[in-house]
């Protein structure tokens, strides 16, 4: 006798003894993006199937973000998967989750700088935006200059 669940998941077999088969699913999950499609995988899998990674086809997007692969958790903490990479189906459906790294930012200035307070060695006033740091996390502005966060293009 071969039942199936309402959701199609799930098989079970019963014979002479009773053996239970899960059909199971890889969902995937767009993780907060902002604009895009999410990638939708059709196939059931059998526990100790391959399963191919889908792209990001769909060109999920995260304002101020740029997508760098699949993760287990949400928060980017478990596995990692590359899009075409594989990895093999354990005993329960898998959700793949979008993990979003933040785009690199440098911090500008300009105006005054006549005490090197926008510390890049000089003391020289700008009045174009000059790059004085890297991996910018906050941001402040004094009286006579100005600080701004500024994404490379």
């Amino acid at each position: 006798m071969t039942a199936v669940s309402a959701d199609g998941n799930r098989v079970w077999s019963i014979g002479f003894g009773i053996t239970v088969y899960a059909l199971l699913k890889v969902a995937y999950d767009a993780n907060s993006a902002t604009n895009g499609i999410i990638p939708f995988d059709s196939n059931s899998y059998w526990q100790g199937a391959t399963v191919a990674v889908l792209d990001n086809a769909g060109e999920l997007s995260k304002d101020g973000y740029s997508f760098a692969d699949w993760n287990t958790k949400s928060d980017g903490s478990a596995l990692s998967y590359q899009a075409g990479s594989s990895f093999t189906m354990g005993s329960s459906n898998v959700s793949l989750y979008a993990k979003w790294i933040i785009l690199s930012y440098g911090l500008f200035a300009t105006g005054g700088n006549w005490y090197g307070q926008f510390g890049n060695g000089t003391n020289s006033n700008r009045s174009t935006p000059v790059q004085v740091m890297e991996n910018v996390q906050s941001v402040s502005a004094g009286y006579y200059h100005t600080m701004i966060l500024y994404t490379e293009p």
